[in-house]
């Protein structure tokens, strides 16, 4: 990711930065994911309700992620022009580890867990943020407090676990 959209999405995160709290990193993702079972479902719905002229594609949605000394911090990045939106959620860096990676051909996905729910969250770094996703792993498995940290339980349903 280039220098400009990282100082947008900077700008954009300083209002909802705590005191004290700085960006780590800052990367692009495709947050969640999308089962075979779905994107069928969606796409045999399109062709009856449009009498097989149209179609529909479900994907996982683009966003920005900035990783701060204490949260993760996700921002649309699905505006027309690219540019990073509104603030989508933010997550507590003490409630999420990551709990597996796997480097696919053209993309790194990554798996998060999250304390205290029974799915977490996947990331897909696409081959242009491949090599920052291996960082923000990094950064994501090294935290400043990790005496007084707990790890998350690894509560994945088994699609996760491959």
């Amino acid at each position: 990711m280039n220098e400009k959209r990282k100082q947008m999405v900077a700008r954009l995160a300083a209002p909802y930065l705590m005191r004290g709290e700085r960006i780590e990193m800052t990367v692009y993702a495709n947050i969640g994911s999308v089962s075979t079972k779905r994107f069928v479902a969606t796409a045999a719905i399109a062709a009856v309700a449009t009498g097989g002229m149209g179609t529909v594609f479900v994907r996982p949605r683009h966003a920005y992620l900035s990783i701060t000394s204490s949260r993760l911090l996700f921002f649309d990045g699905e505006t027309a022009t690219g540019r990073p939106g509104k603030l989508l959620f933010t997550m507590s860096r003490q409630a999420v580890a990551v709990a597996g990676a796997k480097k696919g051909l053209l993309t790194l996905k990554v798996d998060l867990a999250i304390h205290g729910q029974d799915s977490g969250l996947r990331l897909v770094f696409p081959t242009m943020a491949r090599k920052e996703g291996e960082q923000a792993m990094a950064v994501l498995q090294h935290h400043p407090n990790s005496g007084q940290r707990q790890e998350p339980e690894r509560l994945w349903s088994q699609r996760y676990q491959r």
